[in-house]
């Protein structure tokens, strides 16, 4: 989930992922070599095989606009694409747009 203040009291929540670089090689011993980047792409990660990084991808319908007004529903839309919205990550929404923490209850 990435989270972008975009102006005054105006945030929009997405949910990305990295791209796939290529699949996992191993050596003659069957000891994973994972290179330091692919193509001139940074590896972030290693995910069922397949590595993966560069640049954070959001797709279509992925995302939230939110102000200070429609908090209670940007909350929501986190909870129906399986995010648990804890103490700290409510901090960070409210502060996104400019709200007290209060006002995300």
């Amino acid at each position: 989930m990435r989270l972008d203040k975009e102006a005054d009291n105006n945030a929009v929540l997405e949910i990305c992922q990295y791209e796939v670089l290529g699949e996992m090689q191993s050596d003659e011993e069957g000891n994973q070599i994972l290179p330091p980047d692919i193509d001139p792409e940074e590896v972030v990660r290693i995910e069922d095989g397949y590595i993966c990084g560069g640049a954070l991808a959001c797709g279509d319908g992925q995302s939230f606009q939110f102000t200070t007004e429609t908090l209670p529903e940007a909350i929501e839309w986190l909870k129906d694409n399986g995010w648990k919205c804890n103490t700290e990550l409510l901090a960070e929404l409210a502060k996104a747009v400019g709200a007290s923490a209060s006002e995300t209850r």
